[in-house]
């Protein structure tokens, strides 16, 4: 009690690592954190994004039919659902950091591997092991990411990284137009990026929040010093650091919190995640085809030039998601990622009625303003789990809510196989707009409660309220 006392005593020296993180203000720290964190969001979506613009290569080489293509679109999925189980182990037994510099050397080798596949199922195969090691460094990476972050900035710093995605993205779509149907190109750049988050993430600090809560003091005492250092400010190394969560002194079992204590905010995540495996999932694996369909019915070419307009449409959003995420909250974000998205993917449709170039043109607007929202519904989901849950739940938390999400889109990507990825690009834009809209009703009506802004939380849960507990 007496030292406890002289810490609360001692004028200005932070006792907890949030008020570590709060009193440092924005600097080089920060500024390489977040280089760090946009580098790697543009190779995880260089690895995902690939899928669509591999199936044309797939049916040259492999002679794929529609089931052979869906099998390998959902093989993503069913990877990271492995991903998602050991990562949720990973991230908080080995560490956040650890766990990507084990993961990426591991997706580098197996997409090296898959550029020799004599079969699609072999391809099949080294896809499904690809995409578990990329789920277990993508859950690394953004664990690891939220917990340098100090409260006031936290929702733009999260926005800001997310930049990498587009950009990651409109690389896959240039490579497509230059490459053709080489879908071994993609792995190989697979192969080469990952290479590089693992040699640029050697050098990263590890999470102070994960070593405190760990008992591992010391060492985050050392993290501090070094970011305090890099912003030209002072830490005191021989700081006391506490983790001062009540739930997290108490013996209560992990499993034992997430169906007490918050229970309701992780059946919420599940229902999120779940939302987005049967909306933006399917939009971005069919999406491209129906787009052909819609705007070239006689071609048999990627729309290169419009999927490439789009991608800058989502650019865009995710740059607007910087200025508004804090602003609007999150029950705003999602409003805006669900329903303003639905509601454009159905303006789409009323165009159809629309004869010529004037029908195309309005066509391309507003499917680029529905790329505009599509970044803020899934940003909200990733910052909301993210936020909502203590050290201890985080990465177990969001590998379980990401392994739902991804067992539900196998499901899902084999169901709509032969409907979105075959028919009339009618059927897919109704059907995304009208399930968009459909799952933002239920996402902010069962929202328990808005993370923006709010310290991340070390106490228990407090489903009937806004109100934060005791914070690392």
């Amino acid at each position: 009690m007496e030292s406890e006392a002289s810490l609360g005593d001692s004028p200005g020296r932070p006792s907890t690592v949030s008020e570590a993180l709060d009193a440092l203000d924005l600097g080089a720290f920060h500024w390489l954190h977040l280089a760090r964190m946009i580098g790697a969001w543009m190779i995880f979506a260089m690895a995902q994004e690939s899928t669509s613009y591999m199936f044309s290569g797939l049916k040259q080489d492999f002679a794929a039919d529609d089931a052979g293509i869906a099998r390998f679109a959902a093989s993503f999925h069913l990877g990271c659902v492995i991903g998602a189980g050991l990562g949720a182990v990973a991230v908080d037994v080995f560490g956040r950091r650890l766990s990507v510099l084990l993961g990426a050397p591991a997706a580098a080798l197996l997409s090296f591997s898959a550029c020799y596949s004599a079969s699609l199922l072999q391809l099949t195969i080294a896809r499904t092991l690809q995409a578990a090691a990329w789920q277990i460094t993508i859950m690394g990476m953004q664990t690891w990411y939220i917990e340098f972050l100090p409260t006031q900035h936290r929702g733009s710093l999260q926005a800001v990284f997310c930049l990498g995605w587009p950009i990651g993205r409109g690389v896959v779509i240039l490579s497509s137009s230059q490459f053709g149907d080489s879908w071994q190109f993609f792995m190989m750049l697979s192969t080469f990026s990952f290479l590089c988050l693992a040699a640029y993430m050697s050098c990263a600090l590890e999470s102070p929040r994960f070593l405190v809560a760990n008992g591992r003091s010391a060492e985050a005492n050392h993290v501090l010093s070094t970011m305090y250092k890099m912003n030209g400010k002072d830490w005191d190394s021989d700081s006391d650091l506490r983790l001062d969560g009540a739930s997290l002194q108490s013996g209560e079992d992990w499993l034992g919190m997430l169906t007490t204590s918050y229970r309701c905010r992780f059946l919420f995540s599940l229902s999120v995640f779940g939302i987005l495996s049967i909306t933006t999932v399917l939009i971005d694996t069919w999406g491209p085809a129906a787009f052909q369909k819609f705007f070239f019915p006689g071609s048999d070419e990627l729309p290169h030039s419009i999927l490439l307009l789009f991608n800058l449409g989502d650019l865009m959003g995710v740059t607007s998601a910087i200025f508004l995420n804090d602003r609007l909250g999150r029950r705003g974000t999602f409003s805006l990622g669900f329903f303003a998205q639905g509601s454009f993917y159905l303006a789409m449709l009323a165009t159809a009625s629309i004869p010529g170039t004037p029908g195309t043109a309005i066509a391309i607007g507003f499917g680029t303003l529905a790329a505009v929202c599509r970044c803020f519904a899934w940003e909200a989901a990733s910052m909301w789990t993210l936020e909502a849950f203590p050290t201890r739940l985080r990465g177990k938390v969001l590998g379980i809510a990401q392994c739902w999400m991804r067992l539900l889109s196998v499901a899902s990507l084999q169901a709509s196989a032969h409907v979105l990825g075959t028919q009339h690009p009618i059927t897919a834009l109704k059907t995304f707009g009208l399930l968009l809209i459909a799952g933002g009703a239920i996402v902010t009506a069962s929202l328990p409660t808005d993370t923006a802004g709010v310290p991340l939380s070390e106490g228990p849960a407090d489903p009937g309220s806004s109100k934060t507990g005791s914070r690392v």
